[in-house]
């Protein structure tokens, strides 16, 4: 997984971001819950661990046949609020990221603090 097969430009600095650090390699849109076709930008299964990076008011995906961005509903929708408490009943913990996190390095000092325990 290179840093161009992944969605919004911030995901992709931040896939860049994990890979400079030697961060072990996340699953990028992984599904935690089978069954669901929700997606995780990045998840580390191993340790239910996840990283979700709110770009926009857009949540955006690239479609697989033309490779153009599809826009497919809202941050903070009900329906990514159900995501999350999904996930948080399966044992998963999620960070959740905006585009200023990625870009001053916050986000990536707090996923190698998590990943190196």
């Amino acid at each position: 997984m290179t840093p161009h097969d992944v969605g919004s430009r911030y995901e992709r600095q931040l896939l860049t971001q994990i890979g400079l650090e030697g961060l072990p390699t996340p699953e990028v849109q992984h599904c935690p819950i089978k069954g669901r076709r929700f997606r995780l930008d990045f998840a580390w299964p191993d340790r239910k661990l996840a990283a979700e990076v709110d770009g926009g008011r857009w949540m955006v995906r690239r479609s697989s046949k033309t490779g153009q961005a599809v826009p497919v509903g809202y941050h903070n929708s009900k329906a990514d609020y159900d995501k999350l408490n999904l996930v948080a009943l399966e044992g998963w913990t999620v960070l959740r990221f905006n585009p200023e996190m990625v870009r001053s390095g916050e986000a990536i000092r707090l996923l190698k603090e998590v990943l190196m325990r």
